[in-house]
Order: structure tokens, then sequence, then C-alpha cells
């Protein structure tokens, strides 16, 4: 969510809160960014078992969990079976509002209930549009981790009841009827070359260009669709 106070100027942009403003800051309107949440985790293996904080080396990605079965990579009910084995340790980590865990050389960093609603709370004090879930069937369906089923998006679902944001956005659009759209005309070779256009609205008729200048022509009998071999 939020950067280390110790990390590098370029790790400090690697952030929920950064990325989604730097958006706004080159433009994009606040109230259309949809903030994703992830019910997942990206795992890893330690060099060394005895380091474990955030920035420790690692040499890749952590074992493949049991049902989903890619490496450094559990959905959260698979960090639930992850949490319940002996001598796992829960860190939460005060300065970007995230948790992790360890057990030997395997580290898993992901969200849990507490982390998404602090960026629920957070996207709602700034005004973004909303959220989006990546994925429902990554939560905890079985209510194996002790708070119920679907423990991750009722927890945002909850902190995001009655949030609603207006549109202020005023364009351009590419509808007419929220802005003016201008045409680009048919013929426009200042060069006062000659071309063929197609004409979109009937198959039998088409355009002959000479620079600005359009003519209007039917295409000869038994060419009907003649616009076919024009641009």
């Amino acid at each position: 969510m939020f950067p280390l106070n110790a990390g590098s100027n370029f790790q400090k942009k690697l952030t929920v809160d950064y990325s989604a403003k730097e958006w706004v800051r080159q433009g994009a309107p606040m109230e259309k960014l949809i903030i994703g949440m992830p019910v997942y985790g990206r795992s890893f293996t330690l060099v060394d078992s005895a380091k474990f904080d955030i920035g420790a080396e690692v040499q890749g990605g952590g074992k493949a969990g049991r049902y989903t079965g890619e490496e450094g990579f559990l959905s959260y009910y698979e960090i639930c079976d992850f949490l319940h084995e002996a001598n796992t340790t829960l860190v939460w980590d005060n300065e970007q509002q995230v948790p992790f865990a360890y057990h030997d050389d395997q580290w898993v960093g992901f969200d849990d209930e507490r982390s998404l609603r602090t960026k629920v709370n957070w996207l709602k004090t700034e005004g973004f549009g909303g959220i989006m879930v990546w994925s429902v069937d990554l939560d905890d369906f079985r209510g194996y981790c002790g708070t119920g089923k679907y423990p991750l998006l009722k927890s945002m679902t909850e902190e995001l009841q009655g949030y609603q944001v207006k549109l202020t956005y005023k364009g351009p659009y590419d509808n007419k009827e929220n802005a003016e759209v201008k045409e680009k005309p048919l013929c426009d070779d200042d060069e006062g070359q000659v071309s063929f256009k197609r004409d979109k609205n009937d198959c039998s008729m088409y355009y002959v260009c000479q620079g600005s200048v359009q003519h209007h022509r039917t295409c000869p009998d038994g060419l009907v669709r003649c616009t076919s071999l024009i641009s």
C-alpha cells in the first residue's frame, strides 16, 4: 500500500498509492480509476531462512500451492493453510500496511482483511472510482481461515457500503451526446491527388477525390460490391 521509509526512490514508486496517483498526475480522472484488490499472495524461497525481513535475498519463487500449483503464487485459502502450519510466523508491517508470513525458507506477502479495509478506506478518502477483485475463486470460500466464507470479499464490500463517486469528467467522449465530434473530411489531399473512397452507407456507391473535391459515383453494372476494392 505504502513505501518503506528506508526504500530507494525507485522502490517508493512500487506502491498502490504512488501508482494510482501517478495516473491522476498524468491527467486521468480520479473517479474513473478502479483500484485492483488481490486475494492472493506472492511467495518466495529465502536464501537464508534466518533473514526473513522485507528485502531479504531469495533464490526464486516459493513452493507451488496444493491447489493452484504455481510456483511463487498462493491463493488466500492456501495462505491460510500456510498460516496454520506449526512454527509459521505472521508479521504486520506498519509502514506498508500489509502482512507477510514465513516458515523455514518459505516467505509469502499477501493482503488480509485488515490490509484490504485499509486500501478501501484510502481509495474512499482519495475519491477513486471503486475496486476490481482478482479473483473471487481465490478467496477463502470454505471458511477455513476462521472468519467465515469469503472473508476478504466481505471485508471490502462492507467498507464500500454506501460509497458513491460523482462523475465530474467532462470529456472527450466518443458519443455525440456528450461532446461534439468533428469528422475528418473525406477528401483532404492538399496536393490534388486523385483517390477513391468507399461509401460506408451504400455499397453500390463510391467517391472519387480530386484533392479536396469529392465526386459521388455509382458502381458499374455488375459491380455492386465495387467498394470492396476501394480503401
